[in-house]
Parts: structure tokens; C-alpha cells; sequence
């Protein structure tokens, strides 16, 4: 009988065995098809607080509660799409350490900063801005330009971040936009009184002007994109043709970029020797995106249709990343009723080798619940973070990439 015993007591040991054996070295439990495990933005460490343990959350439902708040889906595991910002905003842009975001807030009519992820906010600068129409950053983020009206007047001022000072410039001074090294202005100097109309460079604070051409009145689009490169031209429109020329900062070595074309929209390379550019030569619906150098010359045709305004450079200049929408059946004019929101667009994005033109889809916009507008896009120093603000809520988003 003992022997029974111990032979079964053997038996069930080794049983035992086997089965922590198996649960704990081959054993995985079964995962839906469809449930996707989403990683969160970089940076972003989630703990559990006294209370949330004491109420026996788990970590994975705090990571759940995340991912909800923040509106992240994925597409194949790998990129992810973030909201970093959950109210509307304009300007954003990164500091020149890359270390943290810079916007501006329309509801309180302030510039604040945020780290990389949208969290632990304050304030950037001391003061408030009403009725803000255009604001330009410095390219070393330092120092921003500030257009906004008080009552019929519109005023330009100059804000420096590190000593908080504000510099009105000359109310003749419209559309003022910043040399590479953040230490001049280019602008167009407009008197209609004496019919003067030029455009001109000083420094940032208005002192030192030269008048470098004659420009008629009105509307233009203004890049210092090199620091001995300027390019001007008339605004982006699919109801006039507009050319865009290029000049140094003395006012000569005159060139053509862009020629009698509708539609005409540019960004130029960190480093200013390259521009990507999108026009509609014929008809003002559809828009073509193109690159050349800063000299207008070896042009490169991409297969993509869409605005340059919603690329972003890398920092070395040898890619862009692109949001492209589909073109509707419906002929909308480029750029008017893209800026009036009449068409919303749900883009996708492509990686584009800004020598080639190739180009490659790296997220397809039906791999998402929601669409993406891309507008104001800029990516991070590591080029693995593309920010952009979903223009038809004006919250800033990111899309991480692998």
C-alpha cells in the first residue's frame, strides 16, 4: 500500500512540474487579431499614483487611459499618430535645441512652451496679444515677429524671448520676415502717401534700412532662405498667375524661380539650397509638387499632387516628409477654397528624396478612424517626429516614426 502511495505521489509530482513547466516557458495566451499594441510618444512615462494602486488599476489600464487621451491609433505597429496639444493653436514651431515646443495660444493671447509631448506647459514670455493676424519665428527661434490689428491699424512688433523686450517697427514696415541668422528683417517698406513702395532689410528692430528694389503695393510672399538669398513674389492664387524671383541682399543677381504660375507655393531647405514648390501651370485645381535648386535650376518632377505648404524639410535637406490628399472629383481652385476650409483633405504622407523626387508612402490616411489635414508641418533634429497642426481643428499633432 505505501508503495501505491508513493508511486502516486511521484506521478502527480511530476505532473505538477510539467504544468508550471508549460504555463510559465511554452504557454502564451491567445491576442485578438485585431488588437494592436500602440507605444507611446517618446518620453512619455507612465506610473500608477498611491491612489490609482489603492483602487487596483493596473499599469496597462493606465496606458489604455493614455492612448485614449491622447487619440493615438497605429498603423501596422509601427507608426503612431499622437495629439500633443488638445485645444486649438497657432505657430508651432521647436526650440532651437529641439528640446521643446513654442506656440502661440489665440484664447489667452499668449506664447507658451510645452516639453517635446505637450506636457508640463508655462509660459513663454510675459504679456498678451489681441486680434494676432500673422506670426513669423525667428529661423533661431529667438526672436518672433508679430503682426496684429488695434481697432483700423495694423501694428508689426519685434519680441525678443530672452530679455523679454518688444520693438514696434515703423507702421510703413508690412509682411517683415527674418534673415537665416535671426538678425535682420526683409520686408516691404509701404507709403502710399508718397507712393513709395520698396522692398527693403534693416535689422530686426527697424534700424539700419536699405531699400534694395521697387515692388508694387499689396499682398507678397517674402523668403530670406540663404544668407545672401532672398526670394519675393506675388501670393499663392488659382484665380491670377504669379512669378517669384530671387535677388541677394544688395538687390541684384536677379533670377526667376517661378514663372507666371497658379497655384505657386514654395519652402525652402534649412540650409537654403533647395526649394520644393508646387504650381498648376494650366488649371488652378490640381497642384503638382516639384523641387530645383535655390537658383531655379534642375527642376525635378515628383509623381505627387499636393501643396508644398504642407512639407516639412529635414535638417540636413536631403528629404521631406509631405502630407497628399486626394483631389476630389468636385474642381476646387487651389489654393482659395483649400484656405476657406470649402475642401478638407485627409492625407496621406510620403518620405520624398529631395535630389530624386522618388517618392514613398510611408501612412495611407484609410489606415486611420480619423483624417489628417496636414498643415504647418516641421519635424524634429532626430527626424523621427513630424509635428502639424489638423487644420480643420487647429490642434497640434505627431506622428512618430520608425
Amino acid at each position: 500500500m505505501k508503495r501505491i502511495f508513493l508511486i502516486a505521489g511521484i506521478v502527480l509530482a511530476v505532473l505538477l512540474i510539467g504544468f508550471f513547466a508549460y504555463y510559465y516557458f511554452v504557454y502564451r495566451p491567445a491576442v485578438p487579431e485585431n488588437v494592436v499594441d500602440i507605444p507611446l510618444p517618446p518620453g512619455q512615462e507612465v506610473t500608477l499614483t498611491p491612489e490609482e494602486v489603492q483602487q487596483g488599476k493596473t499599469l496597462e489600464e493606465k496606458h489604455e487611459e493614455l492612448r485614449r487621451e491622447l487619440g493615438i491609433t497605429a498603423q501596422d505597429d509601427v507608426v503612431t499618430v499622437a495629439k500633443v496639444l488638445d485645444r486649438p493653436v497657432l505657430a508651432p514651431t521647436l526650440s532651437a535645441d529641439g528640446l521643446a515646443l513654442y506656440f502661440f495660444d489665440p484664447k489667452s493671447g499668449q506664447f507658451r512652451t510645452t516639453d517635446t509631448v505637450g506636457a508640463n506647459e508655462s509660459s513663454l514670455v510675459g504679456g498678451t496679444f489681441e486680434n494676432v493676424s500673422r506670426i513669423k519665428w525667428a529661423p533661431t527661434k529667438d526672436a518672433v515677429a508679430i503682426s496684429f490689428t488695434e481697432g483700423s491699424v495694423t501694428k508689426n512688433v519685434i519680441l525678443t524671448l530672452e530679455d523679454q523686450t518688444l520693438v514696434e517697427l515703423d507702421p510703413r514696415i508690412q509682411y517683415p520676415v527674418f534673415s537665416p541668422d535671426g538678425l535682420r528683417i526683409v520686408y516691404l517698406f509701404s507709403d502710399p502717401e508718397s507712393g513709395q513702395f520698396k522692398l527693403s532689410t534693416a535689422l530686426r528692430d527697424g534700424t539700419n534700412a536699405q531699400a534694395l528694389k521697387s515692388y508694387r503695393a499689396g499682398e507678397l510672399q517674402l523668403h530670406w532662405f540663404a544668407e545672401e538669398g532672398i526670394a519675393y513674389g506675388g501670393v499663392s492664387s488659382g484665380f491670377k498667375a504669379a512669378s517669384v524671383f530671387s535677388m541677394d541682399t544688395r538687390g541684384e543677381r536677379n533670377r526667376t524661380l517661378l514663372g507666371d504660375a497658379y497655384a505657386a507655393d514654395m519652402v525652402f531647405s534649412p540650409i537654403g539650397n533647395r526649394v520644393v514648390f508646387s504650381e498648376a501651370p494650366r488649371k488652378p485645381y490640381i497642384t503638382s509638387l516639384l523641387l530645383m535648386d535655390a537658383t531655379g535650376q534642375n527642376v525635378v518632377q515628383t509623381s505627387l499632387d499636393t501643396l508644398a505648404r504642407k512639407c516639412a524639410w529635414s535638417s540636413t535637406g536631403f528629404t521631406l516628409l509631405c502630407g497628399v490628399p486626394a483631389f476630389p472629383d468636385e474642381q476646387y481652385t487651389v489654393p482659395e477654397d483649400y484656405e476657406d476650409e470649402k475642401w478638407v483633405t485627409r492625407d496621406d504622407l510620403y518620405r520624398v528624396n529631395a535630389t530624386t523626387g522618388e517618392a514613398t508612402q510611408i501612412v495611407k490616411h484609410s489606415q486611420y478612424t480619423e483624417g489628417y489635414d496636414i498643415s504647418d508641418p516641421f519635424l524634429s533634429p532626430e527626424q523621427d517626429t513630424l509635428y502639424f497642426t489638423r487644420r480643420n481643428d487647429g490642434r497640434l499633432y505627431a506622428y512618430y516614426l520608425p
